[in-house]
């Protein structure tokens, strides 16, 4: 199944069974209900417009270094 090794899964493979079992499936039923899908896609506890704000800050500050306000400052004019 796996051509890259025959003998074993691939190790990214087990990590997703372990992540299946800890943190998806769970009501342990062995597979994902609509409620269980749900909450990977959209988790209650992470806030999606914060992340996605955090990601294009950190792309745009291209020497790592520059503060907020110097950033806030930048965009204003």
């Amino acid at each position: 199944m796996y051509p890259e090794r025959e003998d074993e899964e691939p190790e990214w493979v087990q990590t997703e069974r372990e992540h299946f079992t800890k943190w998806r499936d769970l009501n342990k039923d062995g597979k994902m209900d609509k409620d269980e899908v749900r909450h990977w896609i959209m988790p209650d506890d992470y806030d999606h417009a914060q992340a996605e704000s955090k990601h294009l800050i950190y792309e745009a500050d291209t020497d790592k270094v520059r503060s907020k306000k110097q950033m806030e400052s930048s965009f204003l004019w």
